[in-house]
Parts: structure tokens; C-alpha cells; sequence
């Protein structure tokens, strides 16, 4: 399948993906609307992409101004394709790689000290990671101040949101479905 970023400094540029039936890149609609949403908050931004897969968040963020971008995979064929489309380009400068557990991940950015403004989140369909993962960022260090969390779900998916977050937006789309949520109540 092929994926092309949709604007910024690489708009029109190819990603490499993975191959199979459980690939599943965000689309270039549904990337469109999510960089619309953030609008200007994406510029200077401080992002993670978990679930990262190929990348294709968190280096249409890059595209669109992001300062940098930490990427969490842990699968090897993904980072190899993560790794081709960061080369490609020539993003690690801006680029963090941790290959490893989404949950690990949080872990390791706690003692280093990191912080994130836009957090994206795409799990795999039909596993029940969101909530795991939206509980233990609220206990986390790595929110900036004002920091959103873009979650990619399915919209077969009905999620029980914790009442210490909020849900700022959400988006349907197809299978897909997207949620803006603050972690500032």
C-alpha cells in the first residue's frame, strides 16, 4: 500500500510500509483531519508516536513542524521499515527510537526526564491497549503542560474514557475512529 505524507516540508513524499493483512497505516484522510485539528499546536512540538508501526504519524508531524518526534515499536519488521523511512528522510536528528513495549517505553522516558506535547496512539485493532496505556500516562512524568493525546481506534471500539480525563474531540471516520483527549482536569 502505498502512503504519501499529506503537507508540510515533505507533503507528497512516499513512506514505506508493512506488507500483510494486519497493516494498517493511517489513512491519508484521516491524517489530514488530525494535522487540521491540531493545527498550529503541531509547530514546536515535542511528540511521541506509540504503536509507531512505519511511522507515518509521527513523521507527518516532523513534516509539519514538529520539533522532534520519539518513536515506540517493538516489532522488528515495523522498526525496519521505521528505520527506512526516517533514512529516507534524513529525519534522526529529530528522531528518537525506542524499540520496545509501549509500556516499557513510558518507563524509560520517566527516568530520562522527557516530556511530550502531542502523544499519538494507534494500537493494534481488536487488542484492549488504549486503556492500559491512558491509565499509566496519567500516572506518568511525560506530559508537558496542555499536552494532547491523539488516540486511533477502531470505531467498532466503545471505550469507557476514566472520568480524570477529557475527551476534547472526537472524530469517525469508516473504522476509524479518533479521540482527542486532555490529561489537564
Amino acid at each position: 500500500m502505498a502512503v504519501h505524507i499529506t503537507g508540510g516540508d515533505f507533503g507528497g513524499r512516499r513512506l514505506e510500509t508493512l506488507s500483510g493483512l494486519s497493516a494498517r497505516p493511517t489513512s491519508s484522510s484521516v491524517r489530514k483531519a488530525i494535522f487540521s485539528i491540531l493545527g498550529g499546536s503541531i509547530i514546536g512540538a515535542k511528540v511521541i508516536d506509540f504503536f509507531c508501526a512505519g511511522g507515518t504519524l509521527g513523521i507527518e508531524a516532523l513534516s509539519q513542524g514538529a520539533e522532534s518526534c520519539c518513536f515506540v515499536e517493538n516489532g522488528y519488521k515495523a522498526i525496519r521499515v521505521l528505520k527506512k523511512n526516517i533514512e529516507n528522510l534524513q529525519l534522526w536528528e529529530s528522531s528518537e527510537l525506542l524499540a520496545m513495549n509501549v509500556l516499557s517505553s513510558i518507563r524509560v522516558l520517566e527516568k530520562k526526564g522527557e516530556g511530550f506535547d502531542i502523544l499519538f496512539a494507534d494500537p493494534p485493532y481488536g487488542k484492549p491497549l488504549a486503556l492500559p496505556l491512558i491509565n499509566r500516562i496519567q500516572t506518568s512524568n511525560i506530559l508537558n503542560e496542555g499536552a494532547i493525546m491523539v488516540l486511533e481506534i477502531s470505531s467498532r471500539n466503545k471505550i469507557r474514557f476514566p472520568a480524570s480525563i477529557e475527551v476534547i474531540k472526537s472524530r469517525v471516520s469508516g473504522d476509524t475512529a479518533i479521540h482527542f483527549i486532555s490529561f489537564d482536569s
